[in-house]
């Protein structure tokens, strides 16, 4: 399986174009949205594909990493610079409420046009929230469509997925945040032929937690009648060197739960005792969530 990691950007193009760099919350650090930008990868695909898409060892392309984009991050400081965006939103509201009025019925706002309502930079229980969050899915799920579309144009065949994270079925206030992410199962599906994931559920005598792995690998298996590809699993925590029989009986039950809640393949993350503090290759010792 193939991860593309449009996250890595050519930084001699940066260095050309600096308003192309974001200081984004995700892996990506770039406006994806911008043309030159999608020019630039547009040709990575075209130069890729082809010199890939016929290996017999080739199961699957994971279009990005860890997927996070909040739109909020691609605007400029001076909001003048930022007709694009606005000019999108106020496009997305207009299609979704016709009119004026029945926007300011729900928002309980006197706006006068949808292009006096701001992009939403709260995460709140509003409905001014949910069409920002809808806006925001829509963009990026949009982005990894078009991406998808170049693929299918060159190898109509490949499977697609994404490395979409389980963390948005969390309930507690921390996990509010995935709702910025962009990220949208049902959305997803229609690009992808693969429910690809990366989910994590380690050994943990005070708090067991597989059941929140299988509950999203079963939403994923719900939403598009195609396998789970987790190929980012994490089953012991990164670095960890308790090397006791327990481990091993999660891993077995991590396994044959997962199989029964739809996942169909794995990518196991890396536990390896090699000694490198650079990566999760570390095996120096760490406080870990297990005492001892």
């Amino acid at each position: 399986d193939v991860l593309l990691s449009p996250h890595m950007f050519p930084k001699y193009i940066l260095d050309k174009y600096p308003d192309l760099n974001k200081k984004t919350t995700g892996f990506i650090h770039y406006n994806i949205y911008d043309e030159r930008a999608k020019t630039v990868y547009e040709s990575f695909l075209r130069t890729v594909i082809p010199k890939i898409k016929d290996s017999k060892a080739l199961s699957g392309i994971t279009i990005s990493n860890e997927p996070v984009m909040d739109i909020n991050q691609m605007l400029d400081a001076d909001e003048s610079k930022n007709t694009y965006f606005y000019d999108l939103w106020s496009k997305f509201l207009k299609e979704s409420y016709e009119s004026i009025n029945k926007l300011k019925e729900v928002y309980q706002t006197s706006y006068q046009d949808f292009s006096e309502v701001p992009l939403q930079k709260d995460t709140e229980a509003t409905p001014q929230f949910y069409d920002w969050m809808m806006f925001n899915n829509k963009m990026f799920m949009g982005w990894h469509q078009w991406i998808a579309d170049i693929i299918h144009e060159m190898a109509p065949e490949i499977p697609l997925g994404i490395k979409e994270m389980g963390g948005t079925l969390e309930v507690n206030d921390a996990y509010k945040k995935s709702l910025r992410w962009g990220v949208d199962p049902e959305a997803t599906a229609e690009f992808s032929q693969v429910n690809g994931c990366d989910a994590y559920n380690w050994y943990d005598p005070k708090k067991a937690n597989l059941v929140g792995k299988l509950k999203w690998y079963d939403l994923l298996a719900s939403v598009q009648k195609a396998p789970v590809v987790n190929t980012e699993d994490h089953v012991i925590l990164d670095r960890n060197k308790q090397y006791i029989p327990e481990q091993a009986i999660h891993v077995d039950a991590d396994l044959w739960q997962g199989a029964v809640h739809g996942r169909g393949a794995t990518v196991y993350w890396v536990w390896d005792r090699t000694y490198d503090v650079t990566h999760d290759f570390d095996n120096d010792p760490i406080e870990t969530i297990i005492d001892g």
